[in-house]
């Protein structure tokens, strides 16, 4: 009803003829790119760990993983090199949690798989390939919010590189 009224339809009609004065006026409305500044810290010796989730559709790991490999920096030729950096498996450790659903401990409904040598619980958080003092993860079964998605395997990631321990488990 209230759209039907005059003085509301005329305020519209105010606002259906509205134009942007320049057309370039978002032309420089660009995100930086990042990437110039991760070469700056690597070539300067400081550890670097980029992260994404299998399933993050806002920043997917098929893009970093090319940004990366196209990022200038003293370790580009070794990145490159399958030989010299592998992209390997990463097993999730044991878990760091006492959540204890029926009768199973599982912090963040992963898939598990009873075993793996010393007869403890282990699951695959994803893959990682390391190089020098770059580390690239993928974290299986994640979106954007790989904490929220995989806590454990957060963790883990965040245990292992803060510990400079290496992702290569297969």
């Amino acid at each position: 009803r209230r759209l039907q009224r005059h003085n509301v339809r005329s305020r519209l009609e105010d606002f259906a003829s509205w134009q942007r004065r320049s057309l370039h006026l978002l032309d420089q409305d660009r995100p930086a790119s990042v990437v110039p500044y991760i070469a700056e810290l690597l070539d300067a010796g400081v550890r670097v760990l980029v992260y994404n989730g299998d399933r993050d559709l806002s920043c997917c790991a098929q893009g970093s993983e090319e940004a990366l490999a196209g990022m200038e920096w003293n370790g580009r030729e070794g990145w490159a090199d399958p030989l010299v950096a592998r992209r390997g498996l990463w097993i999730v450790k044991e878990p760091l949690c006492n959540d204890k659903r029926d009768g199973k401990e599982d912090c963040d409904g992963g898939e598990s798989d009873a075993g793996g040598g010393g007869g403890g619980h282990t699951e695959v958080g994803g893959y990682a390939k390391s190089y020098q003092n770059l580390t690239f993860v993928v974290v299986y079964n994640s979106g954007h919010l790989v904490p929220t998605n995989r806590p454990r395997a957060a963790l883990d990631l965040l245990s292992r590189f803060l510990k400079e321990e290496s992702f290569a488990d297969a």
